[in-house]
Formats: structure tokens, sequence, C-alpha cells
């Protein structure tokens, strides 16, 4: 009996042992994925949107002034009153020059004046006295005394100040050197604004524009203003008045470098990247298609697509585990090239997914979070509910600007010969107006002046002078309206008032007529253009006050080129 007690005591030991030493972390294996035939799945159409890309951007610190202080008298640095790194204000003492050799030049100089005064006051005495010899002694007291008047002044500036308010950056001299007139002592800074130059991608940012800016050492953020410099460098500005900004510290900034407009733009997370290239699968019929992508700029986990995928296209987002219970799989692992696919949308009255019938029925669909709450079911009536449909709103291709305002130069070249051949070409400036009745047509108003000066053929010495001031009122038909092109021609009254002196007679009247003009606008920016036309204008007018019996000829061709702003 005790026998069998401790054969079932030693078998028992050993089955704990064998199942206590078993790794607790030994891994279960994983049942393999069981995938249909047929994949029921979730699809979102891919919309174009316009994609912003900036660049990042590193910057040292520049002080906002730097001035060399030089020294203005020669000597030795006899002591050092303000060290590489203090705080000065306008007129600080930086360091002395040694006065003692300047005392000692003087005190010769007082010595020599003294002795050639006392040799021309004994020659004063003589009988026989030579003019030449009291010259030389004059000549030589006022040599020593402008010397001693020298030597004074530059004992004044042995005290070498400093010219402007802020830190000494750089001393080149210790106490004990010897220096020379002129020579380079050291450099003040002013850091009361800290200065940061962009050396590329200046023409991405305006005057006046504001950017974020983060100061490594401090890691601090600090407001910076963009700034044109007369010398056309481009710099932010940072108001540094606690002057904590020190020289050759970095600033990190972005700016916006490019907008890609119409550009396919994924999540990174919607990207499958577990080959070579990442990809994503696609509605292709029934089917799914592997569509492999190349991707561009990447920003706020959010990646470009360049090459791959185009908007209009079905993405599939989800694989459904189950339709009834509306629940989907963690992964597409049962996706793959070819593979037959069910396209199916939420039913969320009966909270399961149904196939979708067409493409139109098809509805995004969108994980609940967690402050969403449980929409109530609706009442069910026998009567069904009429579907609305509703009218999408096209698409617009040009920029929809109501109102644009310009300025512009004017180019004509006259019909008539005798205007021609006095005044020949004429240019001109002026300002427009246009304000867009529909898409298509707009009513534009044009406002300039020019003048000439010429001579009499026959009598040079006779000066003419003409001046007119053309007002022109269109309408525009457009062509072609895009984002980055407009194309017009139109038609319009002109209305001149015009004046001419000459010797004989002065004349100052006004004429009416009318133009054919075509033409177009280049878009820099949304709100921005650049303008090119051509108008031909045909105004004549026959004079009668005064009573010169002529017949005035204003009609031209005219080639406008200008700039505008729409809003």
């Amino acid at each position: 009996m005790k026998c069998k007690i401790a054969i079932s005591l030693v078998i028992t030991l050993l089955l704990a042992t064998m199942i206590f030493a078993a790794p607790a972390d030994q891994p279960k294996e994983e049942k393999p994925v069981k995938c249909p035939g047929k994949v029921s799945v979730l699809v979102k159409e891919v919309i174009a949107v316009d994609f912003q890309e900036h660049k990042m951007l590193n910057k040292e610190a520049q002080p906002l002034k730097t001035v060399e202080f030089i020294s203005v008298s020669p000597g030795a640095v006899k002591a050092i009153v303000k060290a590489a790194g203090s705080n000065v204000v306008t007129g600080d003492v930086v360091l002395r020059i040694d006065e003692e050799p300047i005392n000692k030049e003087i005190k010769e100089a007082n010595a020599f004046v003294a002795k050639w005064k006392r040799i021309l006051k004994k020659r004063a005495g003589w009988k026989v006295r030579s003019q030449r010899a009291e010259q030389q002694a004059q000549n030589n007291i006022t040599k020593y005394e402008e010397l001693v008047t020298l030597k004074k002044d530059q004992l004044t500036k042995c005290e070498v100040k400093s010219p402007i308010t802020g830190i000494i950056d750089q001393l080149k001299v210790k106490e004990g050197d010897t220096i020379e007139k002129d020579f380079i002592l050291g450099t003040i800074v002013n850091i009361e604004k800290a200065l940061f130059q962009l050396t590329t991608h200046a023409d991405k940012v305006k005057e006046g524009a504001k950017l974020k800016l983060t100061i490594k050492e401090l890691n601090k953020d600090v407001e910076a203003v963009v700034r044109k410099s007369t010398d056309g460098r481009t710099f932010l500005a940072v108001d540094n008045a606690d002057e904590s900004i020190k020289p050759g510290m970095t600033g990190q900034f972005q700016i916006l470098f490019q907008t890609h407009e119409n550009a396919v733009v994924l999540a990174e997370n919607e990207l499958i990247t577990d080959t070579d290239k990442p990809y994503v699968y696609v509605v292709n019929g029934n089917r799914a298609r592997k569509a492999l992508l190349q991707t561009g700029h990447k920003e706020n986990s959010k990646v470009m697509i360049t090459q791959g995928l185009n908007a209009g296209d079905e993405m599939i987002t989800h694989a459904i585990l189950s339709a009834k219970q509306a629940t989907l799989r963690d992964d597409l692992t049962c996706l793959e090239d070819n593979k037959k696919i069910t396209v199916m949308i939420k039913n969320d009255e009966k909270g399961k997914f149904v196939k979708r019938k067409k493409k139109t029925d098809q509805k995004i669909y969108k994980e609940p979070t967690q402050t969403e709450k449980p929409k109530a079911k609706p009442v069910e009536t026998k009567t069904p509910p009429k579907v609305k449909k509703v009218r999408r709103t096209p698409q617009v291709e040009f920029y929809p600007n109501k109102f644009r305002m310009g300025a512009h130069l004017s180019y004509y070249k006259m019909s008539s010969s005798d205007f021609e051949d006095t005044y020949h070409r004429l240019t001109g400036f002026g300002l427009d107006f246009a304000y867009f009745v529909t898409d298509k047509i707009d009513v534009q108003l044009t406002l300039g002046t020019s003048s000439k000066t010429a001579s009499v053929p026959d009598f040079p010495e006779l000066e003419l002078k003409f001046k007119f001031v053309p007002v022109s009122l269109d309408v525009r038909y457009y062509f072609k309206r895009s984002r980055k092109f407009d194309l017009f021609a139109g038609t319009g009254l002109n209305y001149y008032s015009f004046e001419e002196n000459n010797p004989i007679i002065d004349v100052k009247d006004n004429a009416i007529g009318f133009n054919l003009l075509a033409g177009g606008y280049y878009h820099l920016t949304r709100n921005i253009s650049v303008g090119l036309s051509f108008r031909y204008n045909i105004v004549k007018k026959t004079i009668t006050d005064p009573p010169v019996d002529n017949q005035l000829d204003l009609s031209s061709a005219e080639l406008l080129f200008g700039i505008s702003y729409g809003f």
C-alpha cells in the first residue's frame, strides 16, 4: 500500500515538473486565416485636392547691426575697461591708451617753443639783425606750438568709446599691446533684433508676412516678420529686447514652398508597405487590382501620390468579416491582385452591410468614434420616404473674382500720317477697373494719360506739345477662363480729352469714338495677374473752335501691358 502511494507521488511530481518547466511565453501556433473565394469590401472614391508643400529651413541668427571701433590715437593699451561679451551703450569707455608718451611729447614741444622764443627775443636787441634767421625762429615756434595742440587733442582721444549700444562681440587687443592710428580694435553688435537671412527660397515669402520660428538652443518659439532690405536681401526679423538670442544661434522655421493643385493625397496609414513599393487595392469591375504607387512629398502624416492612383478611382479601405454583424477585418490579408470582390455599403437602419447595387449608391464608410452617440432608429412607416435628387454644383475651373483693378502701360501707333510725322509714337500709363456681369462677360473702365513734345518740321526752334487723356468703356467676352489663362475679345466707346500747344494757336477739345480689342491675362496667383491686350481705336474730330479748319484723326493701334488684382 505504501509502495503504491510512493509511486503515485513520484508520477505526480514528474508531471508537475514537466508542466512548469515549459516556457511561459511560448507562443501559441496561430491558425491560418481562412479567406473566402470572394471578399466583401468597403471602398472610397479618390478625390483630387490642393496639397501644400512646406520646406523646413535652419538659419543662423545675425545681429541687427555690426560696427567696428578703431583707435584714433597711436600708443600702448593701458587698460581694458569693457571685456568681450560686455553690454555697452553709446559713449561708454571700452579701453584707454597710455597717456604718458603723449604728455612727454607735449613737454618736449613746450621746451622747444620756450627755447626759440628766447632766441628770438635776444636777436631783437642785436644791432645787426638777420630777417631770415628771425623768420626761421618764428617758424620753429609755430611748428612746435602746432605739435602741442595736436598732442593735446590726442590726449582727449586716449579713451576709446563705444559708437553704438550693444554687446562687444570681439576684442582684438589686450593690455600692453602697441597700436597704430586707425587700428581696428574690435566689433560691437546691436542685438535688439535678431536677423535670420534667407539665402534660398526668398521668393516664397512676402514682405510683412509673419512666421513661427523656433530657437533650437533655447527651445523657444518666437514670432518672426519678413523684411526686405534695399539691396535685395531677405531676412526674418525677431524682436530681441531681452537679448536672449545670441549671434550664431539656430532658428528653425518652415515656409510654404509650393501648392500642388488637383493632387491625389492619402494618409500614410492607408498605404500597404510590405513590398518594395507601397500599394493599395482599387476596384476593377468585380475584381480587386493591386495598384503600385509612386509617392512624392510627405507632410503631417499625408503623402502625395504622383503615379499609380487617379482621382475617381475607388480604393478598397476595409474587408468585411461579417456583413450581418457589421464587423470588419483588421487588415486586407485576404485581398490579392485580381481577387473577386463584392462592394458593400453600410445600412445604418438595419445595422449591417448590404451589397451596393450601383456605384452612385456608394456611401463612404466612417469608423465610429467614442464621442459619437448611436443614432435612434426611425419609426417605420408604411409609405417609403421620397428621395430627393441632389444637383451637384459644377466645379469652378477658374478663379471666380468679381472685381479686377490694375495699372497699365500703353504704346500708341497713330493712324494719321500727319500726326505720326510730327509726334511719332506715343506712350502713356493709366488705371483700369473691371466687373464681371457673368462668368463670361465683364465691363471694363480704362483711364489713361499721355503727352508728347515735338518741333515744327520746317521751324525746329518752335515747340509743339500734345497731351490727351483717353477714357474707354468696354464690354469683353471671355472665350476661355482657367486657373492660368483668360482670353477675351470685345468692343467699347472712347472719350478723348486733348489739347495742343503750338506757336500759332492753342487747341483744346474732346472727341468720341469706338474701339475693338482682344487680349488675355496670365494668373500669377489667385489674385494677381498680368495682362496683354491689343486695341484699335477709331477717334476723329473736326476742330471748329478755334477755326483752324483741321480734321484731327486720333485713331490708333494701342498695345497695353499691365498688372491687376482680382477680388
